[in-house]
């Protein structure tokens, strides 16, 4: 006699759940209890697991991830003892100088509560944005991003570029192309050149507006070719540093002191 292996499969599942059911019915609270239990159980899971993935890969949407650092600052004075992750902008310039093995540096100005506008479709919209920043041309040396449209090389080339997320574009912009428009921050005029995809939530980075050109206040920290020392006391920008594989931090460490 042959039986088919389907309809074997059928009546243990049908066998499974009536006995199942009769469980159930016998002790019903003993059986919500297990099931809540279990229910629980998978969620917590769940949400541990989502926990421990947004960790893992936080920070990690850059291609050079690994080999990038930002620099920090410890500020002692009497009375006041601090440390900081943000550095006055006049060291930039030298670590380029002092540390030949720096592969790209970037300094970045965070712009807060910034007013937005364009009126370049007809239909003027204005918003205050919170997530502005203002960086170097190198930005796109040292950080990679998934461009939708522009190109990273040129784009922060000249010094009122502005490089936008998809989503402002479609905020200020709609389905019109956004290339090559103004808007206007805090009253000055910028060409957006380049469109990327939104930064991910896992990132301490975050911004919708890049803005090119960060401002150089050399005319007032630089006497006779050299910077005054009350200005590395403004710690204004966040310093990021490109630095070559396998790079141990300890050799910039044991050197700095003796550079600055």
């Amino acid at each position: 006699m042959l039986y088919s292996l389907t309809k074997t499969q059928d009546g243990m599942i049908k066998s499974h759940l009536k006995f199942f059911i009769r469980v159930f019915l016998k002790d019903k609270f003993s059986s919500i209890l297990n099931i809540l239990g279990l229910a629980l159980g998978i969620a917590v899971g769940i949400v541990l697991l989502l926990i421990l993935q947004n960790d893992f890969t936080y920070d990690q949407n850059y291609a050079n991830h690994e080999r990038i650092f930002r620099l920090g600052a410890h500020y002692q004075i009497p009375g006041t003892d601090t440390n900081t992750g943000a550095t006055a902008r006049e060291l930039g310039p030298i670590l380029k100088d002092e540390f030949p093995e720096i592969q790209g540096l970037v300094r970045i100005k965070t712009l807060d509560h910034s007013l937005v506008r364009q009126n370049s479709t007809g239909n003027e919209k204005a918003f205050y944005e919170e997530n502005v920043i203002q960086a170097d041309s190198s930005y796109f040396q040292v950080f990679s991003h998934k461009f939708i449209a522009g190109n990273p090389r040129p784009c922060l080339s000249d010094p009122h570029n502005v490089v936008i997320t998809q989503s402002t574009a479609v905020k200020y912009f709609g389905v019109n192309d956004p290339l090559n428009k103004l808007l206007l921050v805090n009253d000055e005029t910028w060409k957006v050149a380049g469109v990327i995809r939104d930064l991910p939530e896992n990132t301490h980075l975050k911004f919708d507006i890049l803005l090119s050109g960060l401002p150089d206040h050399r005319e007032w920290t630089i006497k006779n070719g050299k910077p005054v020392s009350l200005a590395f006391w403004n710690p204004d920008v966040q310093t990021y540093l490109l630095l070559p594989e396998l790079y141990d931090p300890e050799n910039f460490y044991s050197r700095f002191s003796t550079h600055l």
